[in-house]
């Protein structure tokens, strides 16, 4: 997706994610390249790196996640920016956690 050195550096992402009323939750990363984080328009911060990006994380108790950004009920409108900068590194894993009531 993006190279270490050279024009192709950064890359954009974007998605939508719903949230359902009754439900909490968050977006989650694993990631050994800079991320900078927007939800519905408005900046939320810059993913912390990691040594490793684990593609098991959140699932694996070895593997947690090492950032999230909360998501507000309904739509959310994800833009995530990927800055690589480790040489031959994993890149990053995102994942969607969510808590409803009952547990």
């Amino acid at each position: 997706m993006v190279d270490f050195v050279g024009a192709r550096a950064v890359a954009y992402l974007a998605t939508t994610i719903d949230v359902e009323v009754g439900t909490s939750a968050r977006l989650e990363f694993s990631t050994t390249d800079a991320l900078a984080i927007w939800i519905n328009g408005r900046f939320r911060g810059y993913g912390d790196t990691d040594p490793y990006a684990w593609y098991d994380f959140g699932m694996n108790p070895d593997h947690p996640p090492g950032d999230a950004v909360a998501l507000e009920l309904g739509r959310n409108e994800v833009l995530v920016r990927v800055r690589d900068g480790v040489y031959s590194s994993a890149g990053f894993f995102a994942r969607v956690a969510t808590v409803s009531p009952s547990g």
